[in-house]
């Protein structure tokens, strides 16, 4: 059985916690409000959302800046990428 959990900026750092036969997942929701920090603190593996249509896991993820912005791109293991220019 999976819970699954969407949370705000004052989570602990924990991802899965086990309760006997049932695990909770953190997700972490990313937008252009999420902090810096947070983003930063984001690794394969992660469960992440962007609140709207992609869910799902972290694969990979690459970081660019333009100059204007830092890009963040967390591509999910769904295929889905979720971007988010700060």
């Amino acid at each position: 059985m999976c819970v699954w959990q969407q949370t705000n900026n004052l989570v602990k750092k924990n991802q899965l916690k086990s309760f006997g036969e049932m695990y909770l997942y953190t997700m972490k929701r990313l937008n252009r409000d999420t902090p810096n920090e947070e983003l930063q603190d984001i690794k394969k593996g992660d469960m992440v959302t962007d609140t709207f249509s992609k869910t799902g896991l972290v694969e990979s993820i690459e970081i660019t800046d333009d100059g204007l912005y830092r890009i963040y791109e967390f591509n999910l293991v769904t295929g889905r990428t979720i971007t988010v220019k700060k």
